[in-house]
């Protein structure tokens, strides 16, 4: 295991999940984690649920995660998700600079 990644442990210190960037606590039975710089969702028998797709995103919270996609330097999708990952809100904001 690399020493800057993170797993989850059970109760005897087994690891139990595979390896990820980052991660995000479990909420609503679901947590965010990082993969190849991307962030998506696993629930608590560690399945993905929502793919690898986002840059930054938040934890469920009464039923809905936010989120944000950049697509190079001059467009950002930002957003609200469901727990099927069906996008419930977006706006888009290109050339902002």
């Amino acid at each position: 295991m690399d020493s800057t990644n993170w797993v989850f442990v059970d109760k005897e210190m087994n690891i139990i999940s595979e390896e990820y960037e980052d991660v995000q606590p479990f909420n609503e039975g679901y947590a965010a984690v990082k993969k190849n710089n991307l962030w998506g969702y696993i629930d608590t028998t560690f399945q993905v649920k929502i793919s690898y797709k986002y840059d930054q995103c938040s934890s469920f919270k009464n039923g809905l995660a936010s989120f944000e996609i950049r697509g190079g330097k001059s467009l950002i999708i930002e957003g609200y998700i469901n727990k099927k990952g069906e996008v419930v809100w977006q706006k888009e904001y290109s050339n902002w600079q």
